[in-house]
């Protein structure tokens, strides 16, 4: 079955929780809120608070509990799902809840620095190139290869193939 996914912004509710499951997977926990401001006559109104529950996990969470905190201001992008239940009261609640996929900072009313955990050259995502050895950054980038074709191979035959074809054309 196919869950919704959508994005959400709002505030942080509190400091994420961060836990280790039995198989050793990280797993951060945290609610946030966002309320709606409507526009009414000359002014601004607020509207009715939507709560919402995120879990994040493995090195996510761990990044989100070193990183966010209480009143920050997040988007948060994730497979959302509903839960009832009913509460000691006999009233039945519901909780929107938001597995999430990925979790930032909003530059609306923040500014943030970005600190790499992989560095560029050891990034399969970013291709071969000039990297500076002190800072990380990329300098100059080339072309990316596959590491593996959907065949299995590592592209280097079909790399080769294309230049001998090239070569023909040419020659």
């Amino acid at each position: 079955m196919h869950e919704p996914r959508m994005s959400v912004t709002g505030h942080l509710a509190a400091v994420p929780k961060l836990r280790i499951t039995k198989q050793g997977h990280s797993v951060a926990d945290f609610r946030i809120a966002h309320t709606p401001r409507v526009r009414l006559g000359e002014g601004w109104v607020d509207g009715e608070t939507i709560w919402f529950s995120v879990t994040v996990w493995r090195g996510l969470a761990e990044h989100v509990a070193a990183s966010i905190r209480k009143g920050d201001r997040v988007v948060v992008e994730g497979k959302l799902s509903q839960r009832s239940w009913t509460d000691e009261k006999g009233q039945v609640r519901t909780s929107l809840e938001l597995d999430a996929a990925s979790v930032g900072i909003d530059l609306m009313f923040n500014r943030a620095t970005s600190h790499r955990t992989v560095p560029p050259a050891q990034d399969p995502m970013v291709s071969s190139g000039e990297v500076d050895p002190v800072t990380g950054e990329v300098l100059m980038v080339t072309a990316a290869r596959p590491l593996v074709d959907l065949d299995g191979s590592d592209g280097l035959e079909d790399e080769l193939a294309d230049l001998e074809a090239d070569e023909l054309v040419a020659g």
